[in-house]
């Protein structure tokens, strides 16, 4: 895959108190849209979660971070496309693929871990807070019946319980 364009980057800071309390590990997680290499054709989105330090011991010596170090990490992203695409649910994005990585020695927690998560692209555009609450009161709705339609499904799923209506 080849990388189009970057959407996003997200920072999930920890510290070492709220880890230790159960807290999930420290990461910066970036959004890219890609495609096959050379192709014009369908894409795909790309996170990549890697593992940064606590909070205060981002300039400790290397050695302090790497005892920072986690196994590998499945994000509730992947967890979740994992789960649906075992249960063949076509109501969320396809996972194309993941895989589990540990930094090198040079990299800001030696041995921490870097996880890719690759997905499909569905068609249509985010629907953010200002681009819902622009919409008339009656697409707000239509919105409405539809994320309905989409939990009951995706609920049932879950659930394992065959829905004639939903297929």
């Amino acid at each position: 895959m080849e990388i189009v364009e970057k959407i996003e980057e997200d920072t999930v800071t920890q510290s070492e108190q709220s880890f230790i309390n159960g807290g999930c590990p420290a990461y910066v997680a970036g959004k890219f849209l890609c495609r096959p290499f050379g192709a014009q054709g369908p894409l795909a989105f790309l996170r990549i979660y890697q593992q940064i330090p606590w909070l205060g011991t981002e300039l400790r010596k290397a050695s302090v971070r790497a005892a920072q170090a986690t196994g590998p990490f499945e994000p509730p992203e992947l967890q979740a496309l994992k789960h649906f695409k075992q249960q063949c649910c076509k109501a969320v994005p396809e996972l194309l693929g993941y895989q589990y990585e540990k930094q090198d020695k040079g990299d800001i927690i030696p041995g921490g871990f870097i996880t890719y998560v690759i997905r499909k692209k569905v068609p249509g555009e985010p629907l953010d807070f200002t681009r819902f609450w622009n919409c008339t009161f009656s697409e707000r709705q239509n919105i409405r019946v539809k994320f309905r339609q989409i939990y009951e499904y995706v609920a049932y799923a879950i659930a394992k319980v065959p829905r004639a209506d939903m297929n």
